[in-house]
C-alpha cells in the first residue's frame, strides 16, 4: 500500500473517531439534561387526582413555574379512553391527520373534537371529555420540559418567561 493511501486511511479513521467521540459527548450531555429535568420535576411536584401539580422553584437564578401534567402515560390513555381515541383517530385520519400522541396536529384536533363531541352514548360523550382533559394536561409535558431545558442550559433561544404560565410572566424576573 502506498504512503498516500495509508495516510488517507489514517486521516479517515481519525475523523471517524472524532465524530464518534463528539456524538457520544452530545448524547451524554442530553442524557444528563434529561435526568436533571426528571429530577427537578419529581422534587417539585405533588400528585392530586391523577395530576402532577408543580410548586414554584429556582433553576440557575430563574424562578420557574410549570403547568400541571397527567400522571397517566399516552399508552395508559389509549387503554383508558379506547372508544374516544378511536372516534378521534377515525375522523382525524379522514382529514389527513396522523393519529398519534406524538403528533401535535392530532393532539390539537383530538382535544377540540373530543371536547365538543355530543354524539353517541352518555358514556362515550363523557369518555371524549375525559380524553380532551387528558390531552390538555399531556401537552404540558413537552412544554414543561422545554422550559426546564431552557433554564438548565440558559439557552438564549428559549424564552422561558414567555412559555411559563401567565401567573409567572408578570412576577418572574431573573435574579
Amino acid at each position: 500500500m502506498s504512503k498516500k493511501k495509508s495516510a488517507g486511511i489514517v486521516i479517515i479513521v481519525a475523523l471517524i473517531v472524532v465524530l464518534v467521540a463528539i456524538t457520544v459527548s452530545i448524547f451524554q450531555q442530553n442524557s444528563s439534561i434529561e435526568k436533571q429535568i426528571s429530577a427537578l420535576k419529581e422534587a417539585h411536584c405533588t400528585i392530586s387526582g391523577g395530576i402532577k401539580v408543580y410548586e414554584t422553584f429556582t433553576v440557575n437564578d430563574y424562578e420557574i413555574s410549570l403547568y400541571s401534567e397527567p400522571t397517566m402515560t399516552a399508552e395508559e390513555a389509549l387503554e383508558t379512553y379506547p372508544n374516544a381515541y378511536a372516534l378521534c383517530a377515525e375522523v382525524a385520519e379522514e382529514r389527513g391527520i396522523e393519529a398519534s400522541f406524538d403528533n401535535p396536529d392530532f393532539l390539537t384536533f383530538a382535544k377540540s373534537f373530543a371536547a365538543q363531541n355530543e354524539s353517541g352514548t352518555d358514556e362515550l360523550i363523557q369518555e371524549c371529555k375525559d380524553l380532551a382533559t387528558f390531552i390538555d394536561y399531556y401537552e404540558n409535558i413537552e412544554l414543561n420540559d422545554t422550559i426546564l431545558r431552557g433554564a438548565i442550559t440558559d439557552d438564549p433561544d428559549v424564552d422561558i418567561f414567555e412559555l411559563m404560565p401567565e401567573k409567572q410572566k408578570d412576577s418572574t424576573e431573573r435574579n
